[in-house]
């Protein structure tokens, strides 16, 4: 009977062994399922971080092209303002040549004509003198 007894514990705490043994695997691959989950979700967080930071990057690189682009439109319409203005600039200063050289002929033209106005008075006065000289030549000449 005590062989029985002993046997019957023997049965029980190997059933309970098997079931302790069960619970530690159970439990083990509860931990190894928790712990592989823990990792896929960190490698999803970083998945999702690094294509975050992509995206980011991609938007910043667009955005400074377009960027670019605007300051470079900018720049070609400035260009071509400048370049229009330059003409105005050019057409000016070639009207105020043209302006000066028209008023510098009509000055030499309004001098050569007082110039011919001043010999033609000078001619006129010498004929006045050579008349008045001799005038005085021939009232001398009765006069003796």
């Amino acid at each position: 009977m005590r062989l029985r007894q002993q046997a019957a514990a023997d049965r029980a705490i190997a059933n309970e062994q098997r079931i302790q043994e069960e619970e530690q695997r159970l439990l083990a691959i509860a931990k190894g399922e928790r712990e592989l989950a823990e990792r896929q979700a960190q490698a999803k967080v970083r998945q999702i971080d690094q294509t975050t930071n992509v995206e980011t990057e991609k938007q910043l690189a667009i955005t400074s092209a377009n960027k670019l682009k605007e300051q470079a439109e900018i720049d070609r319409e400035r260009s071509v303002i400048l370049s229009e203005k330059a003409k105005i600039d050019a057409e000016a200063v070639k009207v105020a040549a043209d302006t000066d050289a028209h008023a510098e002929a009509a000055v030499l033209e309004i001098d050569n004509a007082l110039a011919q106005k001043l010999e033609a008075e000078i001619s006129i006065q010498r004929v006045w003198a050579d008349a008045y000289a001799k005038r005085l030549d021939y009232d001398r000449a009765i006069q003796k």
